[in-house]
């Protein structure tokens, strides 16, 4: 009781200032808690809206709404999911994370205007990552083992994307350029002591993304293109030689690459400590399999494999009860095929086609200053998401999910941005 009125007084200030409460939405990415099966972002983002009706008066003007159609197609291809008669009660409480997802690409293009708005979030979305990097590599260092932090698993992604977005501060901004490298080499090294291969694919595919971006936009920050090219090749190397040298220093954060792919069937000890690696996620994935095969158009329910899975398994028990028991797929493909069907899978690649249209015509279209710079930010990290969305299944569920969801947000505000430039460029010329 006492803890609960302490904190109201913080409850009524976040509610009474939307930007207070959108701060402590990207702040709370960074902490791993689950109630009811909800994360503080996915329950932050549902409560969104009552805040910005508090604060807010929702002005009369010509918004985009193309990204939020296109997550209602995808919304309507797993409708039908919903009609397998197994389905456990919990999983139409945890629908409500769509609630929160479309929350967010509705108030935030109506909340916020400019680019401005955009690098506040990013500035605090990386403070977050520095803060769990400081306990990952400190933790690391003692232990010689994988290290999360008090984000939790999801944070192999977050710092992902944190360090490409001090990639793309480094080589599109002129201000604070030393601070972001410096952040860039320490997220960069709690990243390779998370010891997520996943991550350091996706990671190190977005660097050559940005790269590229930098030497096409590089006459547009007052660089030449041969420089640029020069510049980005000399950075690669030495991102390259970086990661040679920990290597040597610090073996121990490079162990998850020299796995054994099988293990003794003899030793169940083995099983159970290779529980995360390619091969055991090979049961999961056959077992999903067999839960599309026997429900092909519209999956086995939304959200079920971890419940239903059994009905499903063709695998001895023993491997069953290790590998598959009370899981999700791991991979997003996988999980909605199996879950979802042909027909939700299809809906969300449909969604995912759609938000690229519109982040490359944001990119093609985007200014100079901070608006290039806020826009390489997000279609870098929305070039990360759809590599790493290949390799896990986090990116729809949980924080992951309310970051993709933010990140397309920002293509809805930059857009907006555009067009209101136009327009107001367009009204100057008549009126000259």
């Amino acid at each position: 009781m006492v803890l609960s009125m302490a904190f109201a007084p913080l409850l009524v200030l976040c509610f009474a200032n939307f930007a207070v409460f959108t701060a402590l939405f990207f702040a709370s990415m960074f902490y791993y808690v689950e109630i009811l099966g909800f994360t503080p972002p996915e329950m932050l983002g549902a409560c969104m809206l009552f805040s910005f009706l508090i604060t807010h008066r929702v002005e009369n003007e010509k918004l985009s709404h193309d990204i939020f159609k296109a997550y209602c197609i995808f919304l309507l291809a797993i409708l039908p999911s919903y009609t397998n008669p197994s389905i456990p009660n919990q999983v139409w409480l945890w629908s409500l994370r769509y609630v929160a997802y479309l929350t967010i690409l509705v108030v935030f293009p109506l909340a916020f205007k400019t680019p401005s708005h955009i690098k506040a979030a990013i500035y605090i979305f990386v403070a977050g990552a520095f803060l769990n990097s400081i306990t990952v590599i400190s933790s690391a260092a003692i232990s010689g083992s994988r290290e999360f932090g008090f984000t939790g698993i999801v944070f192999v992604d977050l710092v992902g994307i944190a360090v490409t977005l001090c990639l793309v501060h480094f080589l599109f901004k002129k201000e604070n350029r030393a601070l972001f490298l410096s952040l860039f080499l320490f997220l960069s090294l709690a990243l390779i002591y998370t010891q997520t291969r996943n991550s350091w694919i996706s990671t190190m595919l977005t660097g050559v993304c940005v790269m590229l971006l930098y030497i096409v936009f590089a006459p547009k920050i007052g660089r030449q293109r041969k420089a640029a090219i020069y510049y980005a090749g000399i950075s690669l190397l030495t991102v390259v030689l970086l990661v040679f040298a920990l290597n040597s220093i610090a073996p121990q954060a490079f162990n998850r690459l020299e796995e054994k792919k099988l293990v003794e069937p003899s030793s169940i000890n083995s099983l159970a400590f290779q529980a995360n690696s390619f091969t055991s996620r090979l049961f999961i994935w056959q077992t999903a399999l067999n839960g599309f095969l026997a429900h092909p158009y519209f999956g086995i329910g939304n959200f079920c494999f971890q419940y239903n899975s059994e009905t499903y398994n063709t695998l001895p028990s023993l491997l069953y009860v290790l590998f598959v028991r009370g899981l999700r797929p791991h991979l997003v493909i996988v999980e909605l095929l199996c879950e979802t069907g042909i027909v939700g899978t299809l809906g969300y690649f449909i969604f995912l086609f759609l938000s690229w249209k519109k982040a490359i015509h944001v990119l093609k279209n985007s200014g100079d200053g901070d608006e290039l710079y806020c826009t390489v930010s997000i279609v870098s990290v929305f070039f990360y998401s759809t590599v790493s969305l290949l390799m896990t299944d986090a990116w729809i569920w949980g924080q992951l999910q309310m970051l993709q969801a933010s990140f397309l947000a920002g293509v809805i505000i930059l857009y907006n941005y555009q067009n209101r430039k136009k327009t107001s460029a367009a009204g100057l010329g008549e009126s000259q």
